[in-house]
This record gives C-alpha cells, sequence and structure tokens, in this order.
C-alpha cells in the first residue's frame, strides 16, 4: 500500500504497474490495498502473471477498468471470505456472533466491489464465490475480472509508457536541479545584496 501512495506521490500522472501472481492473503490487508488502489489518482493497471487466487483475485478486478490483464495460461479464482471461527478459551457467545456479523460485513462489502468492477449482477458473484470457482484467461475475460489477455502489443504500449515517464522524470530533475541551483546562489547573497 504504501508503494502505491509513494509513487502516486511522486507522479500523479503516471500509472502504476501492479503485477501480481499470488495465492492470496487476508481479507483487511486486501481490502485496505484494493480502497488505496481506488483512492490515488494515477491509474492502477493489474496484470496477472501466473495464479491469482482468493484476495489477491479482488486485487486484479479492482484495477483501473480496460487496464486489466492476464496472461493467456493464467489461472484466476475466486471464491468467499473465510475464517476460523469458535468460542475462544473464556470466550462468549456474544464475541463470536460479533466476528460473525463482521465477517458477513466484509463478505458483502467484497461482494458489492466485485460487482461494480465486472458489471456482473450480485446474484452471479453471489453464486460464483459460494464455492471456490476457477477460471481461465479468456472466462475471466468474459466475466469482467480482467479486461483483455496480455499480448506483445500490451507489453509494447507498456514499454512506450514507461519511456515516457522516465523522459518526463528526467526533465523534472533537470528542472529541479536548475531551481536548486538557483536556491544556492541566493544563499550566497546577504541582506544588502552583496555576495559573500
Amino acid at each position: 500500500m504504501g508503494l502505491i501512495a509513494s509513487l502516486s506521490i511522486q507522479n500523479s500522472t503516471a500509472d502504476i504497474f501492479c503485477f501480481i501472481n499470488s495465492p492470496g492473503g487476508t481479507l483487511i490487508l486486501g481490502s485496505g490495498l484494493y480502497d488505496m488502489m481506488n483512492s490515488v489518482l494515477p491509474d492502477i493497471n493489474t496484470i496477472n502473471i501466473g495464479v491469482v487466487a482468493s484476495m489477491a483475485s479482488y486485487i486484479l478486478a479492482g484495477g483501473e477498468k480496460t487496464k486489466r490483464l492476464a496472461t493467456a495460461y493464467s489461472r484466476i479464482m475466486l471464491h468467499q471470505p473465510a475464517a476460523e471461527l469458535s468460542v475462544k478459551d473464556g470466550g462468549t457467545v456474544e464475541e463470536f456472533m460479533h466476528d460473525v456479523r463482521e465477517l458477513a460485513e466484509l463478505c458483502e462489502h467484497v461482494v458489492h466491489n466485485y460487482v461494480k468492477q465486472t458489471g456482473q449482477p450480485y446474484w452471479a458473484i453471489d453464486q460464483m464465490i459460494d464455492r471456490d470457482a476457477f477460471l481461465s484467461a479468456s472466462e475471466a475475460q468474459t466475466f469482467g475480472i480482467v479486461d483483455d489477455i496480455m499480448n506483445k502489443e500490451h507489453v509494447r504500449n507498456m514499454s512506450e509508457k514507461m519511456k515516457k515517464y522516465e523522459e518526463l522524470d528526467e526533465k523534472q530533475d533537470k528542472k529541479q536541479g536548475e531551481v536548486d541551483e538557483e536556491d544556492v546562489d541566493r544563499e550566497n547573497v546577504d541582506p544588502l545584496g552583496l555576495r559573500r
């Protein structure tokens, strides 16, 4: 999350590329990353380069629409949020029920965002994630998780964008260097305008 925030601060117009090959992760951390991706100014390109499962599929779908890719033989797995819930030593049934309500609320949040990102109806997402659902790249494209299957043209476009951003960064660095030199010159002048 911090890297996305940092990159967006450094250049709010440059796309951020997020290459994903992950078995997933925790619901809370993944939701935080999803929220960060949708809070920054740059477009977040999400690219599946292998297996994207569980929370990682949520992150993949959370990229900027039209900028979500999957390699041809990648796999995507979706399922509902899971947790190991039990009444712990000294715990109460009320605490257990609180945890169940919290998990249900988080699950609702995930389904809502899948609906928003894929364009699928609520019932279709709810039914899809009821069990582990494995999708090929083309099935994920049809379902709306990704927008296209990655090819050489996509890689060429990414490369061209990166070169453009590097050129802009070099121009900004050069311009900043000129400003810094002016500041140094100002420091060598006393209040009466005489050089020290």
